[in-house]
């Protein structure tokens, strides 16, 4: 059930995987389009894979769905610590995720593949829009989150999961794709229910986040 559920809201086409310290897609751009204008898909992620992500053997990522007809696209708000600049605490990412959710109540959040940060989960009610809206809503969110998160002892905070932009031939073939971000997949699938349940905003309500304007 957590499969089909997941399945729904990513990019099928393409998965990444982490190898050592990299995420690496399952298809280069230019293979996925060869691929796909020949076979009519790309490199879906097989079950037996995402159960050994839930099993924490492997760690796979994903896009979230630009197809107008999906429904929902799933996003990942990545709370980050310790990394490059080696600024924030685990206990600063954890605060930071429960203060989103006094913003987002029924938000899902998990601890990030390395455990330090946080990893949170949400739904996008996209229908009818377009890869390129669903981006524009999703930097808006990321400049919100931003500002939200001055004065939190993190290092920083960021959108993941963005969808591709495709762009097709009049027959329906695909000429170019622009990968969009990759999110790591959840990964506590005994929490199912959560997921299920966690906030979701239209592409509307996102872009309605109230900003704070920046003085130079």
């Amino acid at each position: 059930e957590a499969m089909r559920w997941l399945k729904d809201k990513v990019f099928c086409h393409v998965y990444g995987e982490k190898v050592g310290d990299g995420v690496y897609p399952s298809m280069t751009k230019e293979a996925f389009v060869g691929f796909y204008n020949q076979e009519g898909h790309g490199k879906r992620l097989p079950n037996y894979k995402l159960q050994d992500h839930f099993d924490r053997l492997k760690t796979y990522y994903y896009f979230s769905s630009p197809n107008k007809t999906a429904e929902f696209a799933l996003v990942m708000i990545d709370i980050d610590v310790l990394k490059t600049k080696m600024l924030g605490s685990p206990e600063g990412a954890r605060k930071f995720a429960a203060y989103l959710q006094t913003w987002f109540p029924n938000l899902y959040v998990e601890a990030s593949t390395g455990g330090k940060g946080q990893h949170a989960y949400m739904l996008v009610r996209k229908l009818g829009h377009s890869a390129e809206e669903v981006k524009a809503a999703l930097k808006h969110l990321e400049k919100w989150l931003r500002q939200q998160a001055k004065g939190h002892d993190i290092e920083i905070v960021e959108v993941k999961g963005t969808p591709p932009v495709v762009k097709y031939r009049d027959g329906g073939t695909i000429e170019t794709i622009t990968y969009g971000s990759f999110a790591k997949l959840p990964r506590e699938v005994g929490r199912f229910a959560e997921w299920t349940n966690t906030t979701t905003m239209t592409v509307a309500e996102l872009l309605a986040l109230p900003l704070v304007e920046e003085v130079a």
